[in-house]
C-alpha cells in the first residue's frame, strides 16, 4: 500500500527531529544564556540580541545551537514560574 504525501512528510519530519541532540550547560557561556532568559522580561531587546548572537555563532558552533536555545528558554521558564508562584502565594 502506497503512502500519501502527507504520511511521507510526517515520517521524514519525525526522522529529522529524532537526530537533534540538545546538550545543556556544556560550557561557561551556558549560564549567560540562562541569565539572558531570566532578564528578557525586564529588557525585551535582549531577545533580539540573543537570537542575533546565536545566528551569527551558528556557523561556528552548529552543535550547540539547540542547547543554547533550550538554556535561554529555561531562563524564561524559571522567571515565569517564579512569577506565577509568587502571585499564587500573594507575594506580589
Amino acid at each position: 500500500m502506497a503512502r500519501s504525501i502527507t504520511q511521507q512528510w510526517v515520517i521524514k519530519t519525525f526522522r529529522l527531529s529524532m537526530s537533534v541532540k540538545a546538550i545543556l550547560f556544556d560550557d561557561w557561556e551556558s549560564y549567560f544564556h540562562t541569565l539572558a532568559g531570566l532578564l528578557t522580561p525586564f529588557f525585551p531587546y535582549l531577545s533580539v540580541i540573543f537570537l542575533t548572537y546565536e545566528l551569527a555563532e551558528y556557523e561556528v558552533k552548529r552543535d550547540h545551537f539547540v542547547g543554547d536555545l533550550c538554556e535561554y528558554s529555561l531562563g524564561l521558564f524559571l522567571y515565569y514560574t517564579v512569577l506565577v508562584f509568587a502571585r499564587l502565594v500573594r507575594v506580589i
